[in-house]
């Protein structure tokens, strides 16, 4: 990494009480995709305990998006990323990449412009299809612009509103109420 000038990423992390180690995380880091360097596992240690594999991250994509990763407990966590590899349209835990992309018809989900309804049926088959064997969230975007909706594991809706220079406006709940509203002010208000 350093021969690449890649000198920014933490590669170990040591927090100390009186010069003794009270917690130790060593990133590892590897090639993926030819020339990628990217973080390939976690290592925690506590005290003078042996360390553990925090996290392993399995499968990056092209691009060098985290495709999947497994965590200490064990979990499987997937990711689909879609709009041309742009934005993560699916986190799913339980159940490995390759069983979720083998549910939805990829071609829909990466292209560059999808069309919103389309994409959400084919996150909705990802919901149906593992309902009972993994949590679900679902993402969709306005490219350049931010995140649309975002649906939670119970399939409640959030929406995203932006104004026209592109500034999160409101945020609505599944029954379209506002959750959160945005009110950008550049002058005090005259009196």
């Amino acid at each position: 990494m350093i021969s690449r000038n890649i000198i920014s990423p933490v590669v170990e992390e040591i927090a100390l009480n009186d010069e003794k180690i009270v917690v130790r995380q060593k990133n590892n880091y590897n090639f993926y995709a030819g020339n990628l360097i990217l973080l390939s596992n976690i290592e925690k240690q506590y005290g003078n305990e042996p360390s553990i594999l925090s996290s392993t991250f399995d499968k990056y994509g092209s691009k060098g998006n985290i495709q999947q990763y497994t965590g200490q407990d064990g979990l499987i966590h997937s990711f689909i990323w879609g709009y041309a590899d742009k934005y993560p349209v699916a986190e799913i835990v339980g159940v490995d990449y390759q069983t979720a992309i083998s549910i939805v018809n990829m071609n829909v989900i990466n292209s560059s412009l999808p069309d919103e309804n389309l994409l959400r049926i084919e996150l909705e088959k990802l919901r149906q299809a593992l309902k009972d064997k993994a949590i679900i969230n679902t993402y969709t975007y306005s490219p350049l612009v931010g995140l649309t909706t975002s649906t939670d594991p119970s399939g409640k809706i959030s929406f995203y509103e932006y104004d026209q220079w592109g500034r999160l406006k409101v945020v609505r709940d599944h029954q379209g109420k506002i959750v959160r509203l945005f009110d950008y002010q550049y002058q005090s208000p005259i009196q």
